[in-house]
């Protein structure tokens, strides 16, 4: 299956791109174990959990989430040969305009969606904390990483552009992965959540007014904070493919 496939090739890229200690050795048990699973016809949610983290402890360690340069590469490794990516940069400031982009979808393509909450002005009240005042609109030179840089801080009553955002000095950006799909057995348009659920559930049919999504926009603009989408690339199927269902 395609999945099985994938979990194959990130364990051999892994082994293959550095040396392994018994926290790479532990994550590669795992995600055999789960391939195991899956070939069963056994595996769950639970196991597909586990083979996130997994991942995740194969490449890098317990501080540091994905870093966002890896994101789409780490989704098609190089040893898998079964889907391409076709990457993209597509920003969405609500639920119609991803249900949008969704609805181009060919069956068994899928979505590589980012989700982000940023948190605007961050530098800024860190400079406060140290009794140093700066206005709306004004900006101040700060040092990071030994080099000089000049901030400005904006007005967030409305929600900023994404191109506004500053993520490396003066914003605190978080992200969060997910996964739309055109299911190839069924043609319908799906969204698989990896992380807990108040339903439970972690695959979901999308509705065509793009309700999945609103969840996703909880913007705070007495706090400066927004939420954005972002398409980072499609994920298509080879013709050697045999994926029909589920990502």
């Amino acid at each position: 299956s395609a999945v099985t496939s994938f979990l194959r090739s990130m364990i051999l890229e892994g082994m293959m791109s550095r040396t392994l200690g018994q926290r790479e050795r532990t994550a590669k048990d795992v995600l055999e174990y789960v391939i195991a699973r899956i070939e069963d016809q056994r595996a769950t949610y639970g196991d597909l959990s586990w083979a996130q983290e997994a991942l995740h402890d194969l490449f890098y360690n317990d501080v540091n989430g994905t870093p966002a340069g890896d994101i789409t590469s780490q989704m098609v490794p190089s040893l898998d040969l079964e889907t391409s990516l076709k990457r993209m940069d597509v920003w969405c400031d609500n639920p119609a305009q991803v249900i949008a982009e969704v609805n181009k979808l060919q069956s068994g393509e899928q979505l590589l969606v980012n989700t982000w909450q940023v948190v605007f002005n961050v530098a800024f009240d860190d400079l406060s904390e140290q009794g140093i005042e700066v206005a709306e609109g004004d900006s101040i030179v700060v040092e990071v990483n030994g080099r000089r840089v000049r901030i400005r801080r904006i007005n967030t009553d409305r929600r900023p552009p994404h191109t506004a955002i500053d993520a490396i000095v003066r914003d605190r950006q978080l992200g969060h992965q997910l996964l739309v799909f055109k299911d190839g057995a069924t043609g319908r348009l799906r969204l698989y959540e990896p992380e807990v659920t108040t339903s439970g559930q972690h695959l979901e049919t999308l509705a065509q007014d793009g309700s999945n999504f609103v969840r996703y926009f909880n913007d705070q603009p007495a706090f400066g904070i927004y939420q954005y989408i972002q398409i980072l690339g499609k994920l298509t199927p080879s013709s050697l493919s045999t994926l029909t269902t589920t990502p």
